[in-house]
């Protein structure tokens, strides 16, 4: 290639034109050299050993003539990722024919990728392996015929080869990869070898014309969704790979033998209710996705696994989980929104991410005595579920493992170490949680669940009933929707050294009022969203942005002071039907995301300082979408009517100027902390 390249700059700086020549070399490995006639539109490959992989440009399709042919030596080893395959920026290839000669053991990646002119490849003895897409989208190609010697056909290797009628499998192949043969739409029928072992997800589908297909029971490692609906089950001795989507039986036995069942085999079917033997030992991912099993499931003592999103989507009632299952993949239950009862096996160690989420109806479940994690959003809007006992041995609980439950009582073990964030976040009845002795991790007080050194704030539960609440001295940290659902909270005071509220912390609470501390730099999405009763609230002087969306989402004051240092507002964040009055002390406008005060009264009015950048708020007034229609001149802050609170958020003198007539004392004004002497 590079002697190609060093020729082709000769020739442009000595003026020699290319399109007057006719025949150019270079190499194409150490031992093997290429020559191009771009008259004739051969290319002729010569020499023995490896070819060089590509990236995309090969040393012959950058010149205007089309590859009409392509002749290859008996001594090459490989062929090179890219080497022969088309694309629309360089020469195409329009060759209709190719022999590999014996001694190829690897065809590279994408070799002949998207050569439509390809109708006939002839493999030799000797080739091992044909890389990922290497004849992927050859959509003349009719039939191919492979050696004995070939051991492994990589995924998507002849995906979209539509006019492909024909494939022979000779004994010698051991795996097929993931949708080796997808899209194949004129395959009619297929017969793979005793020696097959494994074939990935999707290998043959979509290839709409199979009426016949035989599959050894030498296979013994199977991916999803390996073969399309056909009408009638597919499967050997061992293996159930489909059922049809639209047998319309109620029932269906699974043939004694069968040890497994595969990845998609009843995915979307209509079938309600499946026998399964007790030789099934492995049920593959969305094996029963979204199909109409509608009634209790036996399953059989030898299970071991259930895949990801097994059963996700039916509606099965109850199951029983038998104890040598030891593993259940993600989701495999997920939106089973009629399973009332679950058993779990004995020795189950995690639960994992979502398993039981949207499981609406589930009200008992038992966990192992020996289990170690439980997921994210494992049971996640399990919104019957009222009791919970977590064992001793359990070490980590994932982010919203229990979010939406309706546990009145969390005991957390003294072995947790992880607890993710809103694991007990919207739990309408949680009025307690309780960390036992030891932990040393996690700590309660009151009823709050806070790291050991109590500097989170994790979860104030949805029930506790305290209409106030002051935040320990060493809290820095409020945990995402820590206090969020709560029915009773009315005031809550924050710590001055608290450095950061997380994302929907006090969303859909009761606050009535909030002052959010000095130090404050941002809030977080949702924070106060929701917060139907909040009448006021003081943002500190060292905030710099609101970020996400609808931070103050229909909350219910009717004013709201900006601060000198705040530089963005999200999305959404004063989307509300009572605020009338925006006061900014910033002389260049904050920046605005969509619609950030969409929905505020008709006659709202904005505030900004006297001398500011003007341009700067021409958005607020020319966006209709702001809710802001007039335009109003800049002003003196001090001398605007404000509300007075007191630190605890509550209003002690509205609509003034002054502090006349108040008892000395720390007052909030106009989102900054004045003291009466």
């Amino acid at each position: 290639m590079k002697k190609s390249l060093f020729t082709l700059v000769l020739s442009l700086c000595f003026g020699w034109h290319l399109a007057m020549a006719e025949v150019y070399k270079g190499t194409c490995g150490e031992n093997l050299t290429w020559s191009f006639d771009t008259e004739s539109g051969a290319l002729v490959i010569e020499g023995s050993g490896e070819m060089e992989n590509y990236f995309w440009e090969t040393p012959w399709n950058i010149f205007d003539s089309p590859v009409k042919s392509v002749s290859l030596p008996n001594g090459l080893t490989t062929i090179g990722d890219n080497a022969f395959g088309n694309n629309r920026w360089f020469t195409e290839m329009q060759f209709a024919s190719i022999e590999i000669p014996e001694g190829v053991a690897t065809i590279g990646q994408s070799a002949f990728a998207g050569n439509t002119s390809l109708t006939t490849v002839k493999f030799s003895e000797g080739l091992k392996s044909i890389g990922a897409n290497a004849f992927s989208d050859c959509s003349n190609l009719s039939d191919v015929s492979f050696p004995c010697s070939l051991t492994e056909i990589d995924y998507n290797a002849f995906y979209g080869c539509s006019s492909l009628a024909a494939v022979t499998f000779a004994e010698g192949l051991k795996s097929i990869g993931s949708s080796a043969f997808s899209k194949c739409s004129s395959l009619t029928k297929i017969s793979l070898p005793e020696t097959l072992t494994s074939i990935g997800d999707n290998a043959f589908s979509n290839c709409t014309q199979l009426t016949e297909v035989k599959i050894p029971n030498s296979i013994h490692e199977v991916g999803s969704n390996i073969f399309p609906d056909l009408g009638f089950p597919i499967l050997n001795d061992h293996i159930l790979f489909r059922y049809p989507k639209e047998y319309s039986s109620y029932e269906y036995q699974i043939p004694d033998g069968i040890h497994t069942i595969a990845g998609g085999a009843f995915q979307s079917c209509k079938v309600k209710s499946v026998i399964i033997p007790q030789t099934v030992t492995k049920i593959g991912d969305y094996a029963f996705y979204d199909s109409d099993l509608n009634s209790s499931i036996n399953l059989p003592n030898g299970l071991k696994s259930i895949g990801n999103y097994a059963f996700a989507r039916t509606q099965i009632d109850r199951i029983v989980i038998p104890d040598g299952v030891t593993e259940i993949g993600k989701c495999a239950f997920r939106e089973c929104d009629r399973m009332s009862e679950v058993t779990l096996p004995k020795y189950l160690k995690t639960i994992e991410e979502s398993t039981f989420e949207w499981c609406s109806s589930l009200c008992s479940i038992v966990l192992p005595a020996e289990l170690t994690c439980i997921g994210d959003n494992a049971f996640r809007h399990c919104g019957d579920l009222t009791v919970i006992d977590l064992p001793k041995t359990l070490v980590v609980i994932g982010n919203s493992a229990f979010d939406d439950c309706d546990i009145a009582t969390i005991i957390v073990p003294e072995n947790v170490a992880s607890i993710g964030k809103s694991a007990f976040s919207n739990m309408g009845s949680l009025v307690s949680i309780e960390v036992l002795e030891g932990n040393t991790h996690y700590c309660t007080k009151s009823n709050v669940l806070y790291t050991i050194g109590i500097d989170t704030l994790m979860t104030y539960p949805c029930k506790k009933s305290d209409k106030s609440f002051e935040l320990p001295a060493t809290v820095e940290v409020i945990d995402e929707y820590a206090f969020a659902h709560n029915e009773y909270i009315e005031t809550v005071s924050l710590p001055d050294g608290l450095k950061f509220i997380g994302k929907g912390a006090f969303r859909n609470s009761k606050l009535t009022s909030i002052i959010i501390p000095e130090g404050i730099t941002e809030l977080n999405a949702q924070t106060f969203c929701e917060c139907e009763f909040l009448a006021s609230v003081a943002l500190p002087s060292t905030l710099k942005s609101i970020n996400g969306d609808a931070n103050f989402f229909e909350c219910a004051f009717k004013s709201i002071v900006l601060p000198a240092s705040l530089e963005y507002i999200g999305p959404l964040s004063f989307y509300s039907f009572d605020l009338d009055t925006v006061i900014s002390y910033a002389t260049i406008a904050p920046s605005l995301g969509y619609d950030v005060f969409s929905g505020i009264s008709p006659n709202a009015t904005l505030y900004y300082p006297d001398g500011s950048d003007y341009s700067s708020w021409l958005p607020y007034f020319a966006n209709t979408a702001s809710g802001i229609k007039e335009k109003t001149v800049g002003c003196n802050h001090s001398a605007l009517p404000l509300d007075i609170y007191d630190l605890n958020g509550r209003i002690v003198k509205q609509n003034t100027t002054t502090l006349e007539g108040l008892p000395r004392g720390l007052y909030i004004i106009g989102g900054k902390k004045l003291i009466k002497r």
